[in-house]
């Protein structure tokens, strides 16, 4: 639950304001890896047992933030109070929520891309690669999603599903598309066996 979060790994950092792209790109980073400000300058993730995904990764933007000329200290193992600790918690969860449900609807708005195809269109190899290809952007926009879900939100579930509903559905339709080129060559192979054979 949102209170079971005991230990966190905070940043404290500060960068300077020019040129603004270093900020930029440090605040990108920590959108990244999925952290939660206390206050400007303070960034928190969980610092759990046998995930030390976290950790590594606030020290990579620690290092960071020291090569663009700012200070960084990195904090493991910190406690927060019972009730900011629930709040940072629910804070993780709400945000992982909410890209699980932006990834399921991209998912099903995916998937109704499909089936019409499925349905109502043939498909040649390079249609079906560029679906190919947008089912490994939609995997990897998972998989970013689920790097960052140090809590296991309840999201993460159907928005997976979806996903593999589409992998199903791209695999019909190379099934389909493999069927439909083998029974227009099957025609050609016989009618050029005919012309060999002897009479």
């Amino acid at each position: 639950m949102a209170g079971e979060v005991t230990h966190w790994v905070l940043l404290i950092y500060t960068v300077p304001p020019e040129p603004s792209r270093m900020r930029a790109a440090v605040w990108r980073d920590l959108k990244r890896h999925g952290a939660v400000y206390l206050r400007d300058g303070v960034c928190a993730l969980p610092d759990l047992p046998g995930r030390p995904k976290a950790r590594l990764g606030l020290e990579e933007i620690a290092a960071k933030v020291t090569g663009f000329g700012g200070m960084a200290t990195l904090v493991t193992g910190g406690k927060v109070p019972g009730p900011r600790a629930a709040s940072l918690a629910a804070e993780l969860r709400a945000a992982r929520d909410a890209e699980y449900a932006d990834l399921a609807l991209e998912a099903a708005r995916f998937l109704g891309l499909l089936r019409r195809d499925r349905d109502h269109r043939e498909l040649d190899a390079r249609s079906l690669d560029a679906l190919a290809g947008d089912l490994v952007k939609l995997r990897a926009w998972a998989a970013q999603i689920t790097a960052r879900d140090f809590l296991g939100s309840p999201g993460a579930d159907e928005a997976m599903r979806a996903v593999e509903r589409c992998a199903a559905e791209v695999a019909l339709l190379a099934l389909k598309t493999k069927r439909a080129a083998a029974a227009k060559a099957t025609p050609h192979a016989v009618s050029r066996v005919a012309r060999v054979a002897p009479r």
